[in-house]
């Protein structure tokens, strides 16, 4: 046991000595989730939010002038629902509302009204759509607290609003109604979405390109030398696929912590995060290992490691979300571990999921992982 170890320790050792190897796997993830995740909003730049309002009367008014004071939105006024609709499609709005006409006197009359809520599942914020829920709703328990002074104080329906105001009292008769313009259900949003992104990109890219340490003891006649003294093949090949473990975990382990001290991000359940880094790990040592095996030379490995990174990532949505996608390519996504990874940290952290709503994404994982790493191993003891 010592022995594995040992050879892990030296392969780690060899790695971290390279600048350009500390680059890849500490500070490039750091920048990389730091730029888009400021430019996905990551520190709570305001949104944009459309309304369509006609002839929704005093209250459909008193309505926009609560959204548009609150600090997170930026209104902006549409002439038409479609309008509005095409907006938010396009991502030119975070999201919109579509006060109906009528709602005045509807409301007053103590009519059930909706309030549509147009969300774009990838750029609309869950505190958007709270500072929306909350406006309605405090429209919502005016006029049943109005509704209330009426009926009991015999006076009129302004007067009961004025005495409802003053007493904050809570109502009913008006409900929201969201509707996504597409996809299924919302994502995380700013550092949210890159941190594990990245995360996810960063561990197989780096793990891929790691493996020239594997390339460098076969070419320096290490793997040889080692299999000389009193160290067996079963011994060799454990300790170098531990070295490839252990650079996968480390960098996992270190966006994950970056993620929630610097950026704040809220991984959800601790045990399926950790859950979903550490299987992805091990798919990680496996596709290392896989490559390690077929490269010749370490430029080779530099020359397969982050195309097959990139190109997988772009397909498993760690460059976009796999929901604005058509469905064809979300399958074809499905065909590397990426987006099993993704999809479970979107539902633990976007969706609120714990273990058992991730378990099929870690099964997934875990198929891979059964294929590639005894794949690896095997190519990597006939190159003994």
């Amino acid at each position: 046991m010592n022995r594995i170890f040992a050879i892990a320790g030296t392969d780690l050792k060899r790695l971290f000595r390279d600048r350009s190897a500390l680059f890849f796997v500490l500070v490039l993830p750091v920048l990389i989730t730091l730029i888009i995740g400021l430019a996905t909003g990551g520190l709570g730049t305001k949104v944009r939010l459309g309304v369509v309002d006609r002839g929704s009367g005093a209250l459909g008014a008193e309505l926009r002038q609560t959204l548009a004071h609150s600090p997170r939105m930026r209104l902006t006024h549409y002439g038409s629902p479609s309008a509005l609709r095409t907006a938010v499609r396009h991502q030119e709005l975070e999201g919109g509302v579509i006060i109906p006409a009528g709602y005045d006197g509807d409301v007053r009359a103590g009519r059930h009204v909706t309030v549509l809520f147009v969300t774009n599942p990838t750029t609309t914020p869950a505190a958007v759509r709270s500072a929306v829920a909350a406006a309605v709703n405090r429209q919502s328990e005016l006029a049943g607290a109005a509704g209330f002074t009426v009926r009991e104080a015999s006076v009129t329906l302004d007067r009961g609003y004025v005495v409802a105001r003053e007493q904050a009292v809570s109502g009913g008769g008006v409900r929201v109604e969201s509707r996504t313009s597409f996809g299924t259900a919302p994502l995380p949003q700013g550092f949210s979405y890159t941190a594990p992104s990245n995360l996810i990109l960063f561990m197989f890219i780096t793990s891929l390109a790691a493996s020239a340490v594997i390339v460098n003891n076969r070419r320096l006649g290490v793997t040889r030398r080692m299999l000389a003294s009193p160290t067996s093949a079963t011994q060799v090949l454990l300790g170098q696929g531990l070295g490839r473990f252990a650079t996968a975990l480390f960098q996992g382990t270190f966006i994950l912590l970056l993620g929630r001290v610097v950026f704040g991000v809220n991984w959800g359940d601790k045990l399926s995060a950790a859950s979903i880094v550490l299987v992805f790990a091990v798919v990680s040592t496996g596709a290392a290992l896989v490559v390690g095996t077929l490269a010749r030379t370490e430029e080779q490995t530099s020359a397969l490691g982050p195309p097959i990174g990139i190109g997988l990532g772009m397909l498993g949505g760690c460059m976009w979300p796999i929901s604005i996608v058509p469905h064809a390519l979300r399958v074809l996504g499905h065909i590397g571990p990426q987006a099993w990874a993704m999809d479970g940290f979107i539902t633990i952290i976007g969706r609120g999921g714990h273990l058992g709503d991730v378990a099929p994404n870690l099964l997934a994982l875990a198929g891979f992982a059964v294929v590639l790493v005894p794949l690896g191993a095997w190519r990597l003891r006939r190159t003994y």
